[in-house]
């Protein structure tokens, strides 16, 4: 039998089937501290696929744990997310008022920035971004800050960011890598510059192969009529 090696991709998506198939067959719903794993896993293989049944399983799970574990914030840090994730700002924002004890948590900061950001104003959304860049950088961090500088015109200074953003990423961080990768590509695609646009798609799907994110800018790459190829 040949045993064929998996690529990050798969191996991080079949990481997280094992953790969800785990907490449910083992029990471990029966707590709030194994729910929150839980859901923590089945919103990062959202993330990870793209798939809108994923999140919505996410969304229903979240709403199943707090019923039985109203007063937990780590799971009301996942409503949160996922709220901000369907553009429920009202929601979102409920949210973070049960969650004003740890408001100052480098996770509900950067959720609070994320309401910020669709909620607006940019000016408001941009100063808390950028303080979460000076107290708790990280690359989620600077990529907000990057995407909000972008949208503000100064697309040149979110190219810088999102590379500074990319220096942040551990070698354990491929989707964040990939990911990054393609919002410079975006970036880039914008300013006119098609090759880099190209190079930083390639760079991601040569990192992470079968990602949602790296395939949807491959085929836009395509239609524009520019190779993509692996």
């Amino acid at each position: 039998m040949v045993n064929v090696a998996l690529s990050a991709y798969e191996a991080d998506l079949a990481r997280l089937e094992r953790v969800i198939s785990c907490t449910v067959e083992g029990g471990g719903t029966a707590t709030a501290g194994g729910c929150v794993s839980l859901l923590r896993a089945l919103l990062a293989k959202a993330h990870l696929t793209g798939r809108p049944a994923a999140y919505e399983e996410a969304d229903a799970a979240t709403t199943a744990a707090l019923t039985r574990y109203p007063r937990w914030s780590d799971l009301w840090l996942v409503r949160a997310r996922l709220d901000l994730h369907f553009h429920r700002v009202d929601a979102a924002e409920r949210d973070l008022e049960m969650l004003a004890d740890v408001r100052e948590s480098p996770e509900v900061l950067a959720a609070a920035a994320a309401l910020a950001h669709q909620r607006g104003p940019r000016d408001e959304a941009e100063t808390l971004t950028r303080r979460l860049v000076d107290e708790h950088r990280s690359w989620e961090a600077l990529s907000r800050l990057a995407e909000i500088r972008a949208e503000a015109g100064d697309r040149e200074g979110g190219l810088a960011l999102y590379r500074q953003a990319a220096e942040e990423v551990t070698a354990k961080e491929m989707r964040a890598f990939a990911w990054i990768a393609v919002q410079a590509a975006r970036l880039s695609l914008a300013l006119g510059d098609r090759s880099a646009a190209v190079r930083a798609w390639r760079v991601a799907n040569a990192a992470y192969h079968g990602y949602w994110v790296i395939e949807r800018f491959g085929e836009e790459l395509r239609q524009l009529d520019l190779y993509a190829g692996s």
